[in-house]
């Protein structure tokens, strides 16, 4: 026979407070016991929690900066350097200068040494005289064009070039001066050795002239 409605009250109001202690029983365990860890993969994903290859990556990118900060200072003292300019050589400058005090020795001495053999033959006759200028301008052309030489080696080509036009300008003129001096003793027995004279001047002062321009 089917239950009464008061009947049917009664058992529901103890089924509900069988559920009610339960719950009630549960809440005070986990109050006492704290909540039950959970597992990793219930953290996977939340903004709090960092996987090993989210650690490796940013262990890879502070390592990249700093590999680019030191690039970065490497390149600063590369440019330093290459902004240095260059400064010319001192041996190079030792060079230059030893050979202008080698051919200006050269030229003093060679000086010194036609004024002593010119005394010789100065007060001789007219053959001495004119054998005497001759020899002297056969040394100092000798010296001119040795130092012609020099010039060509150490000039750049371009340098050079310029010299070379000068000096068949020089030799034009040197010869004409020459021509001009001899045609005053034209048929005498001076007129070559004044053209020897005008020439070994001209001469003597292109050699001078060559190292304090050059060298």
């Amino acid at each position: 026979m089917g239950q009464s409605n008061s009947e049917k009250s009664e058992v529901s109001y103890f089924v509900v407070i069988g559920i009610t202690t339960v719950a009630s029983i549960i809440a005070v365990v986990f109050i006492l016991h704290g909540f039950p860890e959970r597992s990793a993969d219930f953290y996977q994903g939340t903004p709090h929690s960092i996987s090993e290859s989210e650690i490796d990556e940013k262990e890879l990118t502070v390592q990249l900066v700093r590999f680019e900060e030191k690039k970065e200072e490497n390149e600063t003292v590369t440019k330093e350097v290459k902004i240095t300019p260059p400064s010319e050589p001192e041996n190079k400058l030792s060079e230059n200068q030893r050979v202008f005090d080698y051919y200006m020795n050269r030229l003093d001495e060679t000086a010194l040494q036609q004024e002593a053999i010119a005394e010789s033959w100065a007060s001789g006759n007219d053959h001495q005289v004119r054998e005497g200028v001759y020899a002297e301008l056969q040394v100092w052309d000798s010296l001119l064009n040795e130092i012609y030489g020099v010039l060509k080696n150490i000039l750049s080509e371009e340098e050079f070039l310029v010299l070379r036009d000068s000096q068949r300008s020089w030799i034009e003129e040197r010869d004409l001066a020459a021509a001009a001096a001899a045609s005053e003793f034209a048929g005498g027995s001076w007129e070559d050795i004044m053209y020897y004279s005008e020439s070994l001047n001209y001469t003597r002062e292109r050699c001078y002239w060559f190292v304090m321009t050059y060298l």
